[in-house]
């Protein structure tokens, strides 16, 4: 299975961050990696670095627009032929879990917003969500 990990990059980060992603990667990393006594000074990080989702818009949409299944409060479930996924919508990131390298979720993130960072920390890679859905 693979998790990825969901970020809504801040506007005046997006031309500092679009050419140096792994710097963008290595600071969510660290955000992501970071122990419980540091989390106020990671906090102020990522509210410089970060735009909250919209989770309310979002678990409307996912409940009348598409065919998941509601398992708990914000998190759903895809079953399709060859597809199982899992994700789980907060303030702020969205975490995936799927079977599949694209799920067929990473296309609404996207329409929802164009400056979503795509990573995957188990597997130390990571991708602007727009160039991965153009290929």
């Amino acid at each position: 299975m693979n998790n990825y990990y969901l970020f809504i990059i801040r506007i005046e980060n997006i031309n500092l961050y679009r050419r140096k992603s792994y710097v963008l990667y290595k600071l969510l990393e660290n955000l992501y990696r970071l122990n419980s006594y540091d989390f106020y000074s990671g906090f102020n990080v990522y509210n410089k670095l970060c735009n909250n989702f919209s989770v309310k818009l979002l678990n409307n949409y996912v409940e009348n627009r598409i065919r998941a299944q509601k398992i708990k409060l914000n998190t759903f479930k895809i079953e399709l032929k060859n597809e199982q996924t899992y994700f789980k919508i907060m303030y702020p990131c969205i975490v995936i879990r799927s079977n599949l390298l694209k799920p067929t979720i990473l296309k609404i993130f996207n329409i929802y917003n164009r400056n979503i960072f795509m990573c995957n920390f188990e597997k130390k890679d990571y991708v602007w969500l727009n160039n991965y859905i153009k290929k």
